[in-house]
């Protein structure tokens, strides 16, 4: 029996972020390792075919992280890298990815609402940050100011990004965290959290009309401690919430409807 090493961490792979394509034959997931020279994770695209019950790796250089379906069956996913982001699109039959569209922002998850319009969450750096960025020191004035895999996050906020016809337009506000969205027809649920100095726990959630550009508020900041959000059905969202009354945030979630 040999003793555990770093090198042996190395040689694990993990799966995550499995989906089903749009007709349900199709499974895409991201298989995962870590890269001791730097620092950080690797990532490559397969999908595995339901009738077949074969595996194809799609994608090899180990850049990939996010994706998404798209409506006609292909597979979307981003590449990052100083500050922007890449976005192709791949044939489940192989061959060469084509690039889709590229953004002058480091996005994050990536959702195809249609052929035209795409939603996706990237971290965006407040005026306050730009303006008292040195590499000699870090500026901080806020808590939390530092998250584990991501360093200083002193005035940077994770933002909601609709990308439509060439333009980038932004869906939460400046200030606010958003965690996570949903999407049915052109309504999109999302949770967010706006603020200037300290992060509460207990998230706001909102819902964006793509076709208006108009944002609702469902759930105002500072109420409820919410876990997962989702649509019900075309008029009622399900969300997982509690008040923390009497046992704090260790009490267990109910599951409520909104309109």
């Amino acid at each position: 029996m040999d003793r555990i090493q770093i090198e042996t961490f190395i040689r694990l792979q993990f799966v995550s972020n499995p989906s089903f394509s749009p007709d349900g034959k199709n499974i895409a997931f991201v298989v995962k390792w870590a890269d001791l020279k730097d620092n950080g994770y690797k990532g490559d695209l397969y999908v595995y075919d339901c009738e077949k019950k074969q595996t194809k790796r799609l994608t090899c250089r180990g850049d990939v992280k996010h994706y998404t379906w798209t409506k006609s069956g292909a597979v979307l996913f981003a590449v990052s890298g100083d500050g922007k982001t890449d976005y192709y699109e791949i044939a489940l039959d192989g061959g060469e990815a084509q690039k889709k569209f590229s953004v002058e922002i480091s996005a994050d998850s990536v959702y195809a609402v249609d052929e035209d319009r795409y939603l996706f969450m990237a971290v965006s750096e407040l005026e306050k940050r730009t303006e008292s960025k040195n590499d000699a020191y870090e500026v901080v004035d806020e808590i939390p100011f530092w998250f584990n895999g991501k360093g200083f996050t002193n005035g940077t906020r994770t933002r909601l990004y609709l990308y439509q016809g060439g333009e980038l337009t932004p869906v939460s506000e400046e200030t606010a965290d958003c965690s996570s969205f949903g999407v049915r027809g052109s309504k999109v649920l999302y949770k967010a959290y706006p603020w200037t100095d300290i992060h509460n726990q207990y998230d706001g959630i909102y819902l964006y009309d793509l076709d208006s550009g108009e944002t609702k508020c469902l759930l105002e900041k500072d109420t409820m401690r919410t876990g997962m959000i989702g649509f019900w059905d075309d008029k009622e969202a399900l969300v997982a919430a509690c008040a923390g009354s009497p046992y704090g945030n260790g009490k267990y979630m109910d599951f409520y409807t909104m309109d």
